[in-house]
């Protein structure tokens, strides 16, 4: 027996890991230390369940004074709670453009309590949201002229009731857009005055549409080209009709024959569909979250209203109708109803069809959230097609 121990009893605290849980062992010494032999090797420890029976288990341990073992009890006690550790900030892509959409995920650490609620803003626009995994997903519109520091301020909500906030600066790549002389019908330029009711009509029309944000995501296949062929005008150039400038292309020009197959981009439901005076026959896909691929000039329309589309399906075939110079497809992208370079889509990570390096959770389910409207005072609105200047140059 030690010196000075007599039969004092005394608690050790030790955490065992066991399966990937963390088990707090209550270990009290209950019994005297006995004097072992120095020539025979102690006998080996009993093994413990951590997270068996709370029962009481013999655990042999060394003692201090040599040869010496003492005999101690464990018992198994539950897991403490997980705690809350508010989650991280990822983007996709990681160094993002002007003009672009970005994909954006807040996710806790695997060990830590899920949020209750979050709210998310980038460069003062809200993000809708839908649940991924313990986390949140949501895609977010950088307009032209964004370019420079901006931060994505995302608001949570503990367990306990209690909201915090995460500031995650972004650092957003500017862009070159080159210049274009186009010359259209002077209808197109300056339309007269009878045309001008209707599209008025269709602004209000498609505009409120793209102020509508579907509370779930939808294009789980992530997006592909509409046509694989040249890009005969690309997104954000500065168009210059008839020798005036008339400010930018809010699109992607995709080169065609006549009556060549337009493809939907990715999953999602029409939204709208039919004959308008600037965009020609047109479609637009809703695609969840604020995010819509409308595909203009269309010599013919194969979908309706309402219809449910998937990646790849003929949706459409190459037209000259509406404002045009020939042929071609005109793609474009509105994410909260600004307008952003469609190709920008094929950047992103999506849930269901990449895996995300930094998380290997990835088999994702997307449960909807409540989704506010995004609001239609956006940079580019205009390009959904309409009377104003602005809308004229989307197309």
């Amino acid at each position: 027996m030690r010196r000075g121990m007599g039969r004092d009893s005394y608690v050790r605290r030790a955490v065992r890991r066991s399966r990937g849980v963390e088990t707090l062992l209550a270990v009290a010494l209950l019994a005297e230390v006995t004097p072992g032999c120095a020539s025979a090797p102690p006998p080996p420890p009993a093994p413990i369940d951590p997270v068996g029976s709370p029962a009481l288990r013999d655990w042999w341990v060394p003692a201090e004074n040599d040869g010496a073992l003492a005999i101690v009890h464990a018992v198994a006690l539950p897991a403490p709670p997980r705690l809350w550790i508010q989650p991280a900030v990822r983007f996709s892509p990681e160094q993002p453009r002007e003009g672009s959409a970005v994909a954006v995920y807040l996710l806790p650490p695997p060990a830590a309590q899920q949020p209750l609620e979050a709210d998310v803003e980038l460069a003062g626009h809200p993000l809708a949201l839908v649940r991924y995994q313990e986390g949140w997903f949501g895609v977010g519109a950088l307009p032209v002229g964004s370019s420079g520091k901006h931060l994505l301020v995302a608001r949570f909500q503990a367990p306990d009731g209690t909201w915090s906030e995460v500031y995650e600066p972004v650092a957003v790549a500017g862009r070159f857009y080159p210049a274009t002389e186009l010359q259209v019908a002077g209808r197109f330029t300056n339309p007269p005055a009878d045309e001008l009711a209707r599209i008025a009509t269709e602004r209000k029309r498609i505009r409120g549409m793209l102020e509508e944000a579907t509370p779930e995501w939808l294009a789980r296949d992530g997006f592909d080209m509409p046509r694989q062929d040249r890009t005969t005008s690309p997104f954000g150039q500065r168009r210059v009709f008839n020798g005036e400038l008339r400010s930018r292309h809010w699109g992607l020009d995709i080169d065609g024959e006549e009556g060549g197959s337009i493809r939907a981009a990715g999953d999602g439901r029409v939204s709208l569909s039919g004959e308008f005076y600037y965009q020609g026959n047109a479609v637009y896909v809703d695609h969840g979250l604020g995010v819509y691929t409308g595909y203009f000039h269309m010599s013919g329309i194969e979908v309706q209203d309402g219809e449910w589309v998937t990646r790849g399906q003929v949706i459409g075939r190459v037209g000259s109708t509406g404002r045009v110079t020939g042929p071609h497809l005109h793609w474009s992208l509105y994410v909260g109803g600004v307008s952003l370079d469609p190709a920008s889509l094929l950047e992103i990570d999506v849930p269901g069809r990449h895996a995300l390096p930094d998380d290997e959770r990835v088999n994702a389910s997307l449960a909807p959230v409540e989704a506010e409207k995004v609001g239609s005072d956006r940079t580019g609105v205009e390009g959904a097609g309409a009377g104003s200047q602005n809308s004229r140059d989307s197309l």
